[in-house]
């Protein structure tokens, strides 16, 4: 009896052993299993990565530069390569031709640039907004009082309730969007400019000399003075200040589209950053940095 006891002693002594090790390989395998659960993301979601081009007209250039960090930190494989700003026809000759993988334009595309065939995105509604040195006293300027300036009627600050002293006047080529929008909205098509404006090729000439030059006066954009926090005095045109909330509700009317161009057929890290350039999160962090989301 005794030894038959101690027989089934024994077998429930080595089932009881093999079932602990059952039990203990069965808990190995399911941490080992959460484990291979939580890690292998990467490999069935891979990062992007690789580099893009961009280049194009040195207005719209600023805006990219804005939504850069945060398209950055959603994408940390895609960095983006700013090449010197070549124009908008640069940057679309850039694309068409392979050597950008996203161009920045300022102005509508011309008929032979359509013929192309690119992609165009249309990003933000940017003020074009008019700007003096920051010590000058003046707040606010008609339509009428610029004509004039820009004409030679006007020289002189006293005319405008400003101190006495010359209206420095600073221009841009006739071909540059900030010029051909100034003339739509202030100037006319056929109004002569005064000989004595200074005319600058690049918006960064005309900031310079907004910044540095004591009775100067022009124009630029609104985006760029407020994420540059550029220091000069913005003036309110016809009683309507440039701002984000005006160019939306359309009370500022002098404003200018800012876009890209890319391939119709493009690489798939172009794609995450134009799926991000037309995106509400970029189009939220444009207009925390002055640039008027593009809603036509």
């Amino acid at each position: 009896m005794c030894g038959s006891i101690s027989k089934r002693g024994t077998l429930f002594r080595i089932l009881k052993a093999v079932l602990s090790l059952l039990v203990t390989s069965a808990l190995l395998l399911s941490v080992s299993c959460r484990a291979a659960v939580t890690t292998p993301r990467a490999a069935t979601t891979p990062m992007v990565r690789g580099t893009i081009k961009v280049s194009g007209s040195g207005t719209a250039l600023p805006l990219i530069k804005v939504l850069e960090s945060d398209f950055t930190k959603l994408h940390p494989g895609i960095r983006i390569a700013f090449l010197p700003g070549v124009h908008s026809g640069g940057g679309i000759k850039g694309v068409a031709n392979g050597t950008l993988d996203v161009g920045t334009i300022s102005r509508e595309l011309k008929t032979e640039e359509r013929k192309l065939r690119l992609a165009c995105y249309w990003l933000s509604e940017d003020a074009l907004a008019v700007a003096v040195h920051k010590d000058m006293p003046i707040r606010r300027i008609t339509t009428s009082q610029l004509k004039a300036i820009y004409e030679g009627k006007i020289v002189n600050w006293k005319e405008l309730g400003g101190p006495d002293g010359p209206i420095v006047v600073l221009d841009r080529n006739e071909d540059e969007s900030a010029k051909i929008v100034f003339r739509e909205f202030v100037l006319g098509k056929d109004l002569k400019i005064a000989k004595g404006a200074s005319n600058l090729y690049y918006e960064s000439d005309m900031v310079d000399g907004l910044v540095g030059t004591p009775g100067a006066l022009g124009y630029f954009s609104y985006g760029f003075a407020v994420s540059k926090k550029v220091p000069v005095r913005l003036l309110a045109l016809d009683g309507v200040s440039p701002s984000v909330e005006n160019v939306q509700n359309d009370t500022y009317k002098m404003t200018r589209g800012l876009g890209i161009v890319t391939k119709r057929k493009t690489s798939p890290v172009t794609e995450e950053f134009v799926d991000y350039l037309t995106s509400r999160r970029a189009a939220g962090v444009m207009a925390r940095f002055g640039f008027a989301p593009y809603s036509r």
